[in-house]
């Protein structure tokens, strides 16, 4: 069975909510937003990694205010015993300290003498604001200090198993962790999908086609059939976004992704 990790977002309930609903030991992401900041996400990873949880925090670049809140963010993760982050750019303004992932990866792997893994995002349906080429070479350029990708959240087989081949053909050669919904009601899915910039394969979802009806289940969408699309030699994991709709998730069985996408 593939390993899963779900993503969680850091409000101010989340902690009671996961220690009421997600077993002990399971692999948390906890995100970081440009409005509630790097602080409640560290404060978030910390609780829950105290609580039995193996947690990998986002750090977003443009939500760092300086160097001194990276390094602090990174030696609270090792006192707690988080050994791995997710970098990204992060949504906003360009910050005043890092405005990409790349120097804040150098930074962690410098503090850390590498010893903390360091995932980074990958976009199966390109970037809004960054060409395809410039995606690719960036992601060549970090592979050096990367331990995995993690994609943004997509709802189409072909479109990830194209993206994994064109990153594959360029050079990339790190373990790549797919993200999917978790099992979310359609009416909340769609405006959270756009949200946070999925492309092109939130129309399959829109549609009353047989696909779309294949990926709705008592009208709460199940991952299950894009999974099945997904050659496993082609991927490390799966990551999970559950926005946090804890309830409707299967946790039975902590080794079957498809259980709690589905």
């Amino acid at each position: 069975m593939l390993p899963w990790r779900t993503e969680i977002s850091p409000t101010d309930d989340v902690v009671d909510c996961t220690l009421k609903f997600v077993p002990h030991g399971a692999a948390l992401s906890v995100t970081c937003q440009p409005h509630r900041g790097l602080e409640r996400t560290l404060q978030t990873s910390l609780r829950l990694s105290d609580e039995g949880y193996r947690v990998m925090p986002h750090v977003a670049a443009r939500s760092i205010e300086s160097k001194s809140q990276l390094e602090h963010f990174i030696r609270c993760c090792q006192r707690s015993g988080i050994t791995e982050a997710l970098v990204i750019a992060g949504d906003g303004p360009t910050g005043d300290f890092y405005d990409s992932a790349l120097p804040v990866m150098r930074e962690i792997a410098q503090v850390t003498s590498g010893e903390m893994e360091i995932a980074i995002a990958g976009y199966p349906e390109g970037h809004p604001q960054i060409g395809r080429l410039e995606l690719l070479e960036a992601m060549r350029e970090k592979q050096e200090l990367a331990s995995s990708v993690v994609t943004q959240l997509c709802f189409s087989a072909a479109t990830i198993n194209n993206y994994i081949d064109s990153i594959r053909d360029a050079g990339v050669s790190l373990p790549i962790h797919v993200g999917v919904a978790a099992r979310v009601p359609k009416d909340r899915l769609l405006p959270l999908a756009h949200k946070i910039g999925v492309g092109p394969s939130t129309t399959i979802l829109s549609r009353c086609g047989p696909l779309a009806r294949r990926d709705f289940k008592g009208g709460n969408y199940s991952a299950e059939g894009l999974l099945s699309g997904l050659p496993p030699a082609k991927i490390a994991g799966i990551h999970l976004h559950s926005f946090n709709n804890f309830a409707h998730l299967s946790w039975t069985n902590l080794s079957n992704a498809k259980e709690l996408a589905g």
